[in-house]
């Protein structure tokens, strides 16, 4: 039990994609899929995963809702602040930021710097990019090749590129949270 709490558990990138993704859905389930549709040559659609996913999650009804709202607008806050002025702040400062958009995310690395990762979120969409091997071993990516320092600006990168046409959105902040200044 105690090393996943240290973060020594091996978990794949789509993983940690759909933990994180969790918390930007107001805590409901989320589960991702690469292709959203097939259509033939003539515009026929042929499959639609994104329907079925959507379709899957509605008939769960309450059993897709495995966080509450308030638990995960918490964790979406929480994770904000990494953007903001956390780890992943100079890698969105090197970028010019993200406007208006609101971003959470966090960043990780293992022991002797064999894996480096950033998770990361808007409302619209989570990323997750790793660096690392895939084989086990004793490789390292090399002395302090953290996540925030090498997985950080690749995801920056990116997610200000996809945001760029959308229109800035917020978290929605559900009902039951209390602001209080300590």
């Amino acid at each position: 039990r105690y090393p996943v709490g240290l973060g020594t558990v091996s978990l794949s990138p789509m993983l940690m994609a759909r933990a994180f993704a969790t918390f930007p859905n107001g805590g409901r389930e989320v589960v991702p899929i690469s292709v959203r549709f097939i259509e033939d040559r003539r515009g026929n659609e042929v499959v639609n995963p994104a329907r079925e996913v959507e379709e899957m999650l509605i008939a769960k009804g309450d059993a897709a809702q495995i966080l509450s709202p308030q638990a995960a607008y918490l964790m979406t806050s929480i994770l904000e602040s990494t953007v903001k002025f956390g780890t992943l702040y100079w890698r969105a400062y090197n970028v010019g930021g993200f406007g208006d958009m609101a971003m959470g995310g966090k960043t990780g690395t293992t022991q002797n710097w064999s894996d480096a990762w950033t998770v990361g979120f808007s409302p619209y969409m989570t990323t997750a990019v790793w660096l690392g091997f895939d084989r086990g071993g004793s490789n390292s990516l090399g002395t302090n090749q953290t996540g925030a320092v090498t997985a950080g600006p690749v995801w920056a990168q990116y997610m200000k590129e996809v945001h760029e046409t959308l229109p800035p959105r917020q978290f929605e902040e559900p009902p039951g949270i209390v602001h209080l200044t300590v």
